[in-house]
């Protein structure tokens, strides 16, 4: 039976400026990206689909940074059909004891792995992690070798921050099915979590030969090029994470922040401003913009974009940021 996928996208780690220090601070946890696979039990008729929605190629998606990616070969859908009821919703049947012709046996009906999955994915769906991991072990132990409950699992343990977990998951999974581009995108984001960045830019360059269009794994790679100094190469990603996908404000910011740091302070002006032109409500490129116009010695520009920075910060509730880009605006 033909699966269906659906996948969830990914932002990538940003390191951003507090103060006038680096620091490395996650704009938005990175996502990683679940396959979920809906399939119907052999003796139950399949229920319709909704047609998929067109959503953006990724390689590897997640996706943050955030790290969150999409097999090729299928496009995610926006909905999918509920799974048919588990088997212990019937009523038990009766059979005969042919030892004992005058008291029935009442045999009850046990659950497939498909109805294991499908319960962990709609328990996945309502946020129930622990009741969605235990569906998941109930169907790998049904189904041990395979690659796809293997990788939800990963992701449950991944988005409870069981990265080593997730990565065992993961790991199984792409030793069943060595083309899984998202398990290793997955592990990548799970890799460079625990500042392992080697690892992380082997599977991130393997998910992108993998899934070549996916902006969120160039943006996830650019990342940890920056993470051990490459920032060329990092440059370089972000770059083709813009050409792959020009309103990818993420690879913009990043890109600007590595700028900065080679001291290419009027090109990460421009990287910032294309940014909030994407994402005009984006605190921190405020202030990054703000830090580099003052390197241009740019005053007046760098005080208003601090401004506009401590606003939204108090806006978003961010004291901390708040105070640091008041006392930014004390300084000048």
């Amino acid at each position: 039976m033909k699966p269906t996928y659906r996948t969830i996208s990914s932002l990538g780690i940003a390191t951003i400026l507090t103060g006038f220090t680096a620091t490395v601070y996650a704009q938005q946890p990175p996502i990683p990206v679940p396959v979920i696979i809906r399939s119907e039990p052999d003796n139950q008729e399949p229920t319709s689909e909704k047609e998929p929605t067109n959503t953006q190629a990724q390689p590897a998606e997640e996706p943050p940074a955030n790290t969150q990616a999409q097999p090729s070969q299928e496009k995610p859908a926006d909905s999918e059909a509920k799974p048919s009821q588990p088997a212990n919703s019937e009523k038990p049947t009766v059979e005969k004891d042919p030892f004992n012709t005058e008291l029935p046996v009442r045999t009850i009906p046990r659950m497939s792995a498909v109805e294991f999955y499908n319960r962990g994915v709609d328990q996945l769906d309502n946020g129930n992690y622990r009741e969605a991991m235990a569906d998941f072990k109930q169907a790998l132990q049904l189904e041990p070798y395979d690659p796809d409950i293997n990788y939800n699992l990963g992701y449950v343990h991944h988005i409870q921050g069981n990265y080593q977990e997730a990565i065992d998951n993961y790991t199984a999974a792409i030793k069943i099915k060595t083309d899984y581009g998202e398990a290793y995108s997955n592990r990548g984001y799970a890799y460079f979590v625990q500042k392992k960045y080697i690892e992380a830019i082997a599977d991130f360059s393997k998910a992108i030969t993998l899934t070549p269009d996916n902006d969120t794994v160039y943006l996830s790679r650019g990342n940890a090029y920056s993470e051990i100094e490459n920032y060329f190469q990092a440059i370089a990603d972000y770059d083709r994470a813009v050409s792959i996908n020009p309103k990818n404000a993420m690879a913009y910011y990043q890109r600007g922040l590595t700028r900065s740091k080679l001291k290419q302070y009027q090109a990460a002006v421009a990287d910032y401003t294309e940014t909030l032109k994407i994402e005009p409500t984006f605190a921190d490129a405020f202030y990054k913009r703000g830090l580099a116009s003052l390197d241009l010695n740019k005053v007046e520009e760098a005080i208003q974009d601090f401004k506009k920075a401590a606003d939204l910060f108090q806006e978003q509730g961010r004291t901390e940021n708040y105070q640091e880009a008041m006392e930014a605006i004390k300084k000048l």
